[in-house]
């Protein structure tokens, strides 16, 4: 996602939605969209997730997956939000500001984006790029 500046340069922008810029409105959006699978659909993601893997949460938003894994996990998140990348490490959490079309995707035992790629022109690519085996 990028666009032209003012002064003629190309930066990459976000969705400006207030979603994306206050994170405990993305949670309680989230709690609201899911209902009572809210949790549901993270316990479903955990469950695949080996002790002592890695894993890499792509499009993190506030990174609440990382509470439903085992400690021995390693977790980090990524996102083009700074402000759920910024709440996401305020809470202890490792989240890196990035946009995955963009920005490679860091290697990981186990790579996670859930309701995220309906957001792209080309799911398809987003996910291939994302996923090294596709």
């Amino acid at each position: 996602m990028e666009e032209a500046s003012s002064s003629g340069t190309t930066q990459t922008s976000y969705p400006c939605g207030v979603l994306y810029r206050f994170p405990a409105v993305y949670a309680l959006a989230m709690r609201l969209i899911y209902g009572k699978s809210y949790s549901t659909r993270y316990r479903s993601v955990a469950c695949y997730v080996p002790p002592h893997s890695t894993v890499l949460d792509v499009c993190c938003g506030d990174a609440k997956l990382s509470s439903f894994l085992p400690k021995s996990v390693s977790y980090r998140g990524i996102d083009i939000s700074p402000a759920c990348v910024s709440y996401a490490s305020k809470m202890g959490i490792s989240a890196a500001l990035g946009d995955i079309e963009n920005t490679p995707i860091p290697q990981a035992d186990v790579i996670v984006i859930q309701g995220s790629l309906y957001q792209f022109k080309d799911p398809k690519k987003t996910y291939c790029q994302t996923v090294p085996v596709c």
